[in-house]
């Protein structure tokens, strides 16, 4: 009868409001599915839905390896703060010169070709030159990750703090390291922020020093 075509109707609807709302289609693309007349505005439908997931797919990859990173970074902390060992790790690109990174003017530097400002973790690269009598040239650069190998080099996880400079005592340790160990290293040191941390409400910086080794 038609009582019970009714009940079919309906409970029909219901099934496919649940998988509408299982695909986390909006009030406006639900409507629209209920009202089209043809299978292709329905696809259509599907297939918008479809190019959204895969930008959020994606976002949540970034998101997903940003997070995994972090818990390596945590990990690098806890295994070589204040500890010089041999390893390898990845080598950095040196874009563009800044001569003072808190300039506003240097932001310019860290944007796309879009405008949009790219301002990460990895960013800011600082070299020194390592000198027998001390530091030589000390510059910061714009840079990026380098896609090729790791290089081995001398490592350490410093604190940079924000009351004192601990570059020079980070020198003095690392040549006497490198020298009671008979390491040949390279001209530059490169240190690059690794991880940011709120400890006991003070904001402290951890650099990785990174000295790559004379092929």
């Amino acid at each position: 009868n038609n009582y019970r075509y009714y009940e079919l109707d309906e409970l029909l609807k219901a099934m496919a409001i649940q998988l509408y709302r299982e695909m986390d289609l909006s009030v406006k693309e639900i409507h629209r599915i209920q009202t089209v007349n043809t299978i292709a505005e329905m696809r259509d439908v599907f297939e918008h839905r479809q190019t959204d997931l895969d930008r959020e797919i994606l976002a949540l990859q970034r998101k997903m390896t940003l997070v995994a990173r972090s818990i390596d970074d945590c990990r690098k902390v806890e295994k070589y703060l204040n500890k010089f060992v041999i390893r390898k790790a990845r080598g950095c690109i040196l874009l563009d010169k800044v001569d003072y990174i808190l300039n506003p003017e240097a932001y310019d530097k860290f944007k796309d070709d879009s405008g949009e400002e790219k301002l990460r973790m990895r960013s800011i690269v600082r070299r020194l030159e390592l000198l027998p009598n001390g530091i030589g040239d000390n510059s910061v650069f714009v840079a990026e990750e380098s896609s090729d190998e790791d290089v081995e080099c001398v490592y350490t996880i410093i604190r940079n703090g924000t009351e004192h400079d601990p570059m020079m005592e980070t020198y003095i340790s690392g040549m006497k390291w490198v020298s009671e160990n008979k390491v040949n290293i390279g001209r530059y040191c490169y240190i690059r922020p690794l991880l940011i941390a709120h400890l006991g409400n003070i904001t402290e910086n951890f650099v990785e020093v990174i000295i790559p080794l004379e092929k």
